[in-house]
């Protein structure tokens, strides 16, 4: 073996390492993305705009290549993958745009660190997912970082519209854990990306319902930020992101791969400080700090 083997597998780790922190990054950023269209069009509408984008993207990518495993995959799993589209795309995101019109994306971002808890907390109930007293006790120290972030997170008195907010964001997490429960059956036996890329396609199918002719006529007046908004939310943070995070999981452990989800919080926050001028206050850290704790000891444990 030459010297330049052995330093091939080394190069492809850190191009890897380098995509998957790109990734995070542009997860870190959606919930700022979220909040910024939402301040021009509802919680459906900037669904309508997001997956139909993100279905065409994965279609184009998939389908020239894969398309009879595409279809099998749908004739066998085509309800599930289409709860998974429901819960993980158009709930999910709805729910997102509707929380961050009552608190800021850097809360909200901090408050999604949760979906790893909430998965194995559903995993627990409809999985028969191992229960432990170490998991258990992450998921109690995690939970008590949520209620810091919502009681003292903006830096605002609380009120019950706060409160509501932060509810509807909890929802949005429940929703992801929803999708990934759904997808853990079939993710033992089928390409991570095809799963995606199918479930993200039904998720686009469902969007459509939300298209109206006063929404179509909308359209050419949004700015040009918001459509470079949706690019990035649909091109971005879905196709790309999740294409990344399918390879990793096929050339690293899963463990290893999982670990770089902590970099989403840490973006968020200082995305929405400094592109929507939100602070950065005492709860919040403090909050964010015991969500994340948590989660890494649900993970661990």
């Amino acid at each position: 073996m030459t010297e330049a083997d052995s330093a091939a597998p080394a190069v492809g780790r850190v191009s890897m390492t380098a995509l998957l922190v790109l990734a995070m990054i542009m997860w870190g950023n959606t919930i700022v993305a979220i909040k910024f269209v939402g301040g021009y069009v509802g919680p459906l509408q900037l669904v309508a705009l997001r997956f139909p984008l993100a279905a065409l993207f994965f279609a184009v990518m998939l389908l020239p290549f894969r398309a009879s495993r595409i279809w099998e995959l749908i004739r066998a799993y085509g309800g599930r993958l289409a709860l998974m589209g429901l819960f993980g795309g158009v709930l999910n995101n709805a729910f997102w745009a509707w929380s961050t019109r009552g608190i800021p994306g850097g809360t909200a971002t901090l408050i999604a660190a949760l979906i790893p808890a909430f998965t194995y907390l559903l995993s627990a109930l409809f999985l028969d997912e191992r229960v432990t007293w170490s998991r258990s006790f992450g998921l109690i120290v995690a939970f008590i970082g949520l209620i810091v972030l919502i009681r003292w997170g903006t830096g605002r008195e609380l009120g019950l519209g706060a409160l509501g907010y932060g509810l509807l964001a909890v929802i949005a997490v429940a929703t992801h854990a929803v999708y990934t429960v759904l997808g853990k059956p079939l993710l033992r036996d089928q390409p991570p990306v095809l799963v995606t890329g199918v479930s993200m396609g039904f998720a686009g199918l469902f969007s459509l319902a939300f298209v109206s002719p006063g929404f179509l006529a909308k359209l050419p007046s949004l700015p040009i930020s918001v459509w470079g908004s949706v690019l990035f939310l649909s091109l971005l943070s879905t196709v790309f992101a999740f294409a990344v995070w399918c390879e990793a999981l096929q050339r690293m452990p899963a463990g290893q791969v999982g670990s770089f989800t902590y970099l989403v919080p840490l973006v968020g926050v200082l995305s929405g400080h400094v592109f929507l001028s939100e602070p950065i206050t005492i709860g919040l850290a403090f909050g964010g700090g015991l969500v994340i704790i948590g989660v890494i000891i649900v993970n661990r444990g």
